[in-house]
């Protein structure tokens, strides 16, 4: 009973996931929003996929998401779509980490640019990062792995 205990609470630690760095910025001035990628030893993906959605209170474009420190090591390259849906307001984007064999570190893999919407009200914005996929090369076989959803949040001054 005791390893299925430990064995529960230990499971999220050895999981691969995304951190968003809370961000904060005035109303109609640009912020940085920065998602770190965390995996444990031995499961280090080579190519990383998801969607993020930075919600009504800020505008980004697609090139304003741009690759971190540990992207850049692993000699990635980020590639973003932004998803469009005429009914919501929403910012979001479906977004590739992709290039060559290396592994992507532990650390910042990607960027993200905004502008606060001059008219907004000081708030703070929850922003998520679903639908992650990580992709691990094991002895030369890909393996896919589901990411789970991450949330952050940017406050507006």
């Amino acid at each position: 009973m005791r390893f299925l205990a430990t064995l529960l609470f230990c499971s999220p630690l050895a999981a691969q996931t995304f951190e968003i760095v809370p961000s904060t910025a005035s109303r109609g001035e640009a912020g940085s929003l920065q998602v770190k990628w965390i995996s444990p030893a031995g499961k280090e993906p080579v190519a990383l996929q998801w969607k993020i959605n930075l919600g009504v209170a800020v505008t980004a474009a697609a090139e304003d998401i741009v690759a971190g420190d540990a992207a850049t090591m692993a000699d990635k390259a980020v590639t973003c779509a932004a998803v469009t849906k005429p009914v919501q307001d929403n910012v979001t984007f479906n977004c590739i980490l992709a290039g060559g064999q290396k592994q992507i570190a532990n650390g910042t893999i990607f960027l993200v640019k905004y502008k606060v919407k001059p008219k907004v009200t000081p708030q703070t914005r929850v922003v998520r990062v679903s639908d992650g996929i990580a992709v691990l090369d094991h002895s030369k076989q890909l393996q896919k792995m589901d990411i789970p959803t991450a949330e952050g949040a940017i406050t507006i001054r």
